[in-house]
């Protein structure tokens, strides 16, 4: 590390202290009031969300700025829907992949832009929902951003899912937060609708709204079969989900218990066996 290239600052309950540590590293110790950028991310310690929105409200000027530069130029409609999708998207992409979500008010400004370019400033001529469709049903494959912000989330679940993936940031997240759980990522969309309180982190609330949003919830006996039990807001006991983590199947090495081991636990607590068997057998009839 370059101590003379390097910044510093801290965070938590520390942050604005004005301890300077390493002070033979010579390091550039940052003022809370302080901006800072990090890939393309610029991170402001006084704001409530650290600059999260600081961020978007930079790359919507941007966009404004260009869009206004190519509506002098006499563009088809398929030419506008390009410079949109090649130029003024591409834009958004780092900080829709790692940050939370734009408030619905910036997503709205956005769009506003955006169809305001492709129109010459007058009302849409073609629905939105139209427009986003594929050729072959009427549309000329505009970006739908609210799905686009949501598949971009979604490329997180893709890496926490994938056994090859290995990184430092999933190893902390699968190891200290809610999520750890890899079956938790198989649930439905009304049981994350109800961990969503649970979960603090704004970013992977989000993630894990995109996830709920695509999956859904099962319609037929046979979806309702592959559903994880932990967790799981259509098998309740008292009125709650339940996660009984004395009955996981998987010790903490990550490999499978030996069913001599598992029957073991049931036995010690066969008053939870009988309740789970009576609660999903009650949503299976509900269900057919």
């Amino acid at each position: 590390m370059n101590g003379e290239k390097t910044k510093a600052i801290w965070l938590g309950s520390k942050k604005g202290c004005g301890v300077e540590l390493l002070s033979e590293a010579k390091l550039q110790w940052l003022k809370p009031e302080e901006k800072f950028n990090v890939l393309g991310i610029t991170f402001a310690m006084s704001e409530v969300d650290y600059g999260v929105h600081l961020n978007y409200q930079e790359k919507i000027k941007d966009i404004e700025k260009l869009l206004r530069n190519w509506a002098f130029r006499n563009l088809t409609l398929m030419g506008k829907i390009t410079v949109v999708k090649s130029l003024a998207i591409p834009k958004l992409v780092n900080l829709f992949q790692t940050l939370p979500n734009p408030t619905d008010n910036q997503l709205k400004t956005m769009m506003s832009l955006i169809y305001k370019f492709i129109w010459n400033n007058k009302p849409d001529k073609i629905s939105r929902k139209t427009l986003v469709a594929d050729f072959k049903e009427g549309g000329l494959r505009m970006c739908d951003i609210p799905s686009f912000v949501s598949s971009l989330k979604m490329t997180w679940v893709k890496n926490i899912l994938d056994p090859n993936y290995k990184s430092d940031w999933k190893t902390l997240l699968l190891s200290h937060t809610l999520l750890h759980q890899i079956s938790f990522w198989h649930l439905n969309k009304a049981s994350f609708n109800v961990l969503l309180s649970k979960i603090a982190n704004p970013f992977w609330k989000d993630v894990v709204k995109s996830c709920g949003d695509l999956i859904g919830n099962p319609t037929e006996v046979k979806d309702f079969l592959y559903q994880p039990l932990w967790n799981n807001a259509f098998i309740q006991v008292a009125g709650k989900p339940i996660y009984w983590k004395d009955w996981d199947l998987i010790d903490d090495n990550g490999t499978f218990l030996p069913f001599s081991v598992f029957q073991k636990k049931i036995q010690q607590t066969k008053y939870k066996f009988y309740k789970l068997l009576q609660h999903t057998k009650c949503y299976s009839q509900t269900m057919l």
